[in-house]
């Protein structure tokens, strides 16, 4: 079983999604993208001033602390990310939700071709990643300037026969809990357990070579 990070995702309708899942229709959107890739342009909602859900395009990636690495940092770990000194402000004062209809795993049967697997909701709407963000250290010029980051959790028994990690994926009826900045950290952990399978389908693609 793979344990690289949960690094694909897609979102071909952007508009629609910011409808849908924020109800916040006007604005800009990335573009549509089917394997959005860290170092990307994505769709989030937070938390406005004024206790409304508003859309905003972030960069996905943070830049590691680490000085002997180059790379991005893309994912935190539910189980950790509340003492994560990388992250542990962002979880108390910068939560967001991160707009997807299907994310990626690729699991590696014994012939050794590795299998990609995508899973989407069971109803075949949108999900609702649990993000945090921060400021980015250093912005490109016209792009966003506030990266964010996934939370992922131990899989569920559908996603895990793939991988063994997954998005944490926060339901409609908890996003203003997930957003609101009082909600104490217990409830916070409560929401990064994984959904059950019967909220998600599974289809498996072609293999990658």
């Amino acid at each position: 079983m793979s344990n690289a990070m949960c690094g694909r995702y897609s979102l071909t309708d952007p508009a629609a999604a910011r409808r849908d899942l924020f109800g916040d229709p006007n604005g800009s959107v990335p573009e549509p993208n089917a394997h959005i890739a860290p170092g990307t342009e994505v769709l989030a909602g937070g938390r406005s001033a004024e206790g409304q859900i508003r859309a905003a395009i972030l960069f996905w990636g943070l830049s590691s602390e680490r000085s002997d690495s180059s790379g991005l940092v893309v994912n935190a770990r539910a189980e950790n990310v509340a003492r994560n000194p990388s992250f542990r402000e962002s979880f108390q004062r910068r939560r967001c939700l991160i707009a997807a209809d299907a994310f990626y795993e690729w699991g590696m049967p014994e012939e050794g071709a590795q299998i990609a697997w995508k899973f989407r909701a069971a109803d075949e709407g949108y999900l609702a990643f649990a993000g945090i963000y921060q400021p980015l250290r250093s912005a490109t010029e016209g792009g966003p300037a506030t990266g964010c980051v996934i939370v992922t959790t131990a899989s569920n028994d559908l996603v895990g026969r793939v991988h063994d990690r997954m998005p944490a994926i926060v339901t409609r009826a908890d996003f203003d809990t997930w957003l609101d900045p009082e909600t104490p950290r217990e409830e916070l952990q409560d929401l990064l357990r994984p959904v059950s399978d019967d909220e998600l389908q599974a289809e498996e693609l072609e293999p990658l070579s």
